[in-house]
């Protein structure tokens, strides 16, 4: 492979962003499928600091503020439609790498809280659908 190619490889820690469609959501490739490389309807943006972890500026873009953003700035009627000098007009807030860390310790805290808060819903769903279904097998007119 020539170096024309290789530099399009996808390579850990990379985001990959959506740039056509309703939602501009951020992933973050993690090098389980290799080599991959991403197509023209994702923009990829690959940190060369250490001062940003890349699993916060996936979170920073996927957070509901910044999704209107980048939303904001897309364009079309039938296809919406990011372009990259948008992007790179979108400004990060960037903390202390420490600070990074616990904002993504809360959102992994949350999205397992939601996912609990999920399955016990289902579960009090069947419970509540069984308790009543029996109550339909009962002889007494009460």
């Amino acid at each position: 492979m020539d170096e024309r190619l290789e530099k399009h490889l996808l390579q850990k820690g990379d985001i990959i962003i959506i740039s056509k469609g309703e939602s501009n959501r951020a992933c973050l490739f993690q090098n389980e499928v290799s080599p991959a490389v991403a197509s023209s309807i994702f923009f990829v943006i690959r940190l060369h600091h250490q001062d940003v972890l890349p699993e916060y500026l996936q979170w920073y873009l996927n957070t509901s503020f910044m999704q209107a953003t980048l939303s904001g700035f897309s364009r079309g009627t039938q296809i919406r439609s990011l372009s990259k000098k948008a992007l790179v007009k979108v400004e990060v807030r960037i903390p202390s790498i420490h600070r990074q860390k616990q904002i993504l310790k809360v959102q992994q805290l949350w999205e397992k809280e939601r996912a609990l808060t999920f399955e016990l819903m289902e579960l009090k769903e069947a419970l509540y659908q069984g308790f009543l279904f029996d109550l339909t097998k009962s002889n007494t007119n009460a």
